[in-house]
């Protein structure tokens, strides 16, 4: 544990006992549910200082900081409480969930708890949730609190640091995927500092079946999509929204680029038919599977793209992929086996994966009027070159604009030896290739795959600063 830590840990023993001492249990305040029904969402933070940067609070009006979280569209607002180094207090929070229960957002209590009574007092001041640290507390002590804060109906974020937190973290919160909340935060609480590789570097230990949440260091809506393409379901944003000129729009941005792309592949190998195609593609790196169950030399049955995704890893997303995406292609999906459908969508064909489980991934052919073809659609882009499967890339300079402003997987004419110098002036979250990996049409060839996705990898890592990083 380091020092800051147990310094924080021996304040809040102190404040403990004071609680202790008091004897009566104060009664719990009811509070709004904490909402879990989005593919990325934000808890957004009113933190009056910080060790690291010192006051934040400055000339900001706490109280419109709050509503504008709110009018953007926060899940939940994090308060803290600790008083003598983040300047927050349990009036503050009390405040805060007076001010939002009208508006259906809950409070989470951020402090440094270690004992159950903080909890109750959390729950009295109207706080619909509480943050407990991994690391401050031994097994037997979190689970005792996290049945505590259940028992009270408040959701709880378990914090881990390191892989063997996230562990406990992940043990603590299985049965209890709607409570409990698995967070990873990326400072080092030694130095004080945010380590930007870390959520990446851990990512592959994310429980698929838990919300997991992205905790410090993300400034800007392009951290929001990097730590939701990694399977983070939530982030928890704190410095970066007290800094902000407008809190409001950037709680919106940060949350629309986290929906946009989320599940989006980094590199996805399309039109695979064969066995060695999946396998070669899988072990080579790549994170998205495409089979196409419409007419073309890469054409195969729902029953045989079924039989070469069912030993496709949980963290290899496999898409149908169709021209257009409606009832019968969501269906021919589903009969599948996958779990994603691509396409240009209709109405019906939403509606239906929608009711099937299945996800939408709005594929688009370029062409001038490409914005308007879009119209209102917010969720996971893949653009096409001009004609789909011509082998023919899109116009750079138009599809570079699109993705400063929102998440998206180029495809169309990318091949192993153009895709860095590519990736390189679109800057997108992902590709996707079929024919330039191929030695004929619908014939893949896996020394090109191979290369491909080392080459492709190895240009996203270089063209997306690592989250927390200066800018």
């Amino acid at each position: 544990m380091s020092d800051f830590l147990k310094q924080m840990a021996e304040s809040s023993r102190k404040r403990a006992q004071a609680l202790i001492e008091r004897d009566a249990v104060p009664a719990p305040l009811a509070a709004p549910p904490l909402r879990l029904d989005a593919d990325f969402d934000l808890i957004a933070e009113l933190k009056p200082a910080s060790p690291s940067e010192g006051d934040l609070s400055g000339s900001v009006d706490l109280d419109a900081q709050v509503l504008s979280y709110a009018e953007g569209g926060a899940a939940a607002v994090s308060v803290l409480t600790e008083p003598s180094r983040f300047g927050g207090s349990l009036e503050l929070l009390a405040h805060v969930a007076r001010q939002l229960a009208p508006h259906g957002v809950p409070v989470m209590r951020k402090d440094f708890l270690v004992h159950p009574r903080q909890i109750d007092e959390a729950a009295a001041a109207g706080a619909g949730g509480v943050l407990l640290m991994v690391s401050l507390l031994d097994p037997e002590q979190l689970e005792q609190m996290v049945s505590h804060a259940l028992s009270l109906r408040r959701f709880v974020l378990m914090e881990a640091f390191d892989a063997e937190e996230l562990h406990t973290a992940v043990r603590l919160a299985e049965g209890r995927e709607n409570q409990v909340l698995v967070g990873l935060n990326s400072r080092d609480l030694r130095t004080l500092q945010v380590q930007p590789n870390r959520f990446a570097e851990l990512a592959p230990l994310l429980p698929s079946n838990h919300i997991c949440v992205a905790e410090s260091g993300l400034d800007e809506p392009q951290d929001a999509a990097q730590v939701s393409q990694l399977g983070y379901r939530m982030a928890l944003v704190g410095s970066a929204l007290m800094r902000a000129p407008n809190p409001s729009a950037k709680v919106r941005q940060m949350i629309s680029h986290g929906r946009a792309a989320s599940g989006l592949p980094r590199v996805k190998i399309c039109g695979l038919k064969t066995r060695q195609d999946v396998d070669t593609a899988v072990s080579a790196g790549a994170d998205g599977l495409g089979f196409v169950l419409v007419d073309s030399p890469r054409r195969i049955s729902p029953e045989q793209a079924r039989l070469l995704a069912n030993k496709v890893p949980d963290n290899v997303a496999t898409f149908g992929v169709f021209r257009t995406v409606d009832v019968a292609a969501v269906e021919m999906t589903h009969r599948a086996g996958l779990g994603w459908v691509q396409g240009a969508p209709t109405p019906d064909g939403l509606a239906a994966a929608s009711a099937l489980g299945i996800r939408c991934m709005v594929a688009l052919q370029d062409n001038p009027e490409l914005v308007d073809d879009l119209g209102d659609y917010a969720g996971p882009l893949l653009v096409d070159g001009p004609k789909s499967g011509s082998g023919q890339v899109a116009d750079l300079t138009r599809v570079a604009s699109l993705s400063q402003n929102r998440p998206l997987v180029l495809a169309g004419g990318l091949r192993p030896d153009s895709v860095a110098d590519i990736i390189q002036r679109v800057r997108p979250m992902g590709v996707d290739v079929s024919s330039g990996v191929e030695s004929q049409p619908g014939v893949k060839d896996p020394h090109r795959i191979q290369h491909f996705v080392r080459v492709a990898l190895a240009a996203l890592e270089s063209v997306h600063t690592p989250v927390g990083e200066a800018r």
